[in-house]
């Protein structure tokens, strides 16, 4: 992963870390990576790279790398935002935010969706997140839900994400490692300036949305 090893080289070695960094990994290592990350240019080494450090702390890690997850959260949006980060790359870094606070691969069936589709989803997820609110006596929130849908409709994606994120829910429901992960993550997506060149992602708030699910108490 040095800086002069060729990029075949790096890409490489950024894959098999993915691998085992659930289990053989030692938070020294995840400093390491996360410096790396910070300083590599390619987006597709800088992609393999967040993955990887997605994967840190799993059954049989060090558990002193879970002290990291939101050092991590961040490094890894900070690698999302860079104009570079396009295509395939920036899906899998967004994978990557997506297991921090979400199952493995939990996103993926996501990532793909075409606009149809996703427009489907986007609006049976927000029916979900409301149902959850009515349940937990939180029907206040659902104005929230209801902004971040019509932010998504006028193509307004980060305002979306941020309009989830206020849900006031999400800072009295999440009693569980599982919902305070998620629920960590969303904060930290909506807490991401905006940049006047920045892309629109609808993909983020289908994020945002399973990502609050989690946090609410369905993580199905």
């Amino acid at each position: 992963l040095a800086p002069g090893a060729p990029r075949g080289v790096r890409f490489a070695a950024a894959r098999a870390l993915r691998d085992v960094a659930k289990t053989g990994a030692t938070p020294e290592t995840a400093v390491l990576l996360l410096s790396r990350l910070a300083t590599e240019t390619d987006p597709a080494v800088a992609s393999r790279l967040a993955f990887a450090l997605s994967r840190f702390g799993g059954d049989g890690a060090d558990t002193n790398i879970a002290s990291l997850h939101e050092t991590r959260t961040v490094a890894l949006l900070s690698a999302l935002d860079r104009p570079e980060m396009t295509g395939l790359a920036y899906k899998q870094t967004l994978a990557g935010v997506a297991e921090m606070g979400l199952g493995e691969e939990a996103f993926y069936p996501y990532v793909g969706l075409n606009e149809s589709a996703r427009d489907q989803t986007v609006n049976k997820l927000a029916e979900e997140i409301r149902r959850l609110l009515h349940k937990s006596g939180a029907d206040t929130d659902a104005p929230s839900v209801n902004a971040a849908v019509e932010a998504y409709t006028e193509g307004a994606h980060r305002e979306a994400v941020r309009s989830v994120a206020r849900l006031s829910a999400l800072h009295t429901t999440p009693d569980g490692e599982t919902q305070r992960r998620a629920a960590a993550v969303l904060g930290a997506m909506a807490r991401r300036r905006n940049h006047e060149t920045e892309a629109q992602h609808p993909e983020e708030l289908l994020l945002a949305l399973l990502l609050a699910k989690t946090a609410l108490g369905d993580g199905s």
